[in-house]
């Protein structure tokens, strides 16, 4: 009987257009044949899966087997790469995982598709951005709605994230502020200075130069 793996599933984990018939899923986890191998007794498995099995029963000290019929297998010897059974799972139609897509096509055509796929969500290149996006919609996002954007200051034209532009503006030299005199006027932040008048040494006014 077959001994499911502990690690991740080794085989094809795609939608195919059509089911793959049980004799080329693999016997350890149940998915299509991923570089499928096949041992002297006739079995056939992932290749990682079977190396995965093997792994741990090295790891236990116990005698390699066929995790089908507990048959002896030597590693070199007893187990050979399936290339006709890897050629026909290949050929098998998909469907596009992209979510909308609509693209079908074979197994070996995927990673071509999706290199162009408009529909594939692909990581935002800003920094500290950890959000995926459709392809389509990639370039809206980078300069316009992602709140890691690169911006200028309105005012000093210092680049920021947008996102820490609000605290940038706390502290610029150049944001406007209301004269604190009520002037009425509104001057950068770096051009007001206080002075206290010796004729009211309790009392500061702020001078501002325009």
């Amino acid at each position: 009987m077959a001994v499911a793996s502990e690690r991740s599933p080794s085989g094809y984990d795609e939608e195919f257009v059509s089911e793959v018939e049980e004799d080329l899923q693999c016997l350890i986890c149940y998915l299509p044949l991923k570089d499928p191998v096949q041992t002297r007794c006739g079995h056939r498995f992932c290749k990682g899966c079977l190396d995965d099995h093997f792994r741990r029963q090295e790891i236990q000290r116990l005698p390699l087997t066929c995790p089908a019929d507990r048959d002896g297998l030597v590693r070199d010897r007893d187990v050979f790469p399936d290339k006709a059974t890897e050629r026909k799972i290949l050929s098998f139609s998909i469907k596009c995982p992209s979510e909308d897509c609509e693209w079908t096509g074979e197994l070996r055509e995927k990673e071509v598709h999706l290199s162009s796929c408009v529909y594939k969500a692909v990581p935002c290149p800003n920094l500290n951005c950890l959000l995926k996006v459709q392809r389509q919609h990639l370039s809206y996002h980078v300069s316009v709605f992602c709140e890691w954007r690169i911006v200028n200051c309105d005012h000093c034209s210092e680049p920021r994230p947008q996102c820490h532009m609000q605290d940038h503006f706390d502290q610029c030299s150049q944001f406007p502020v209301t004269c604190p005199n009520n002037c009425g006027c509104s001057v950068p932040r770096g051009l007001l200075r206080s002075n206290a008048l010796k004729r009211a040494p309790t009392v500061q006014v702020f001078m501002h130069f325009k």
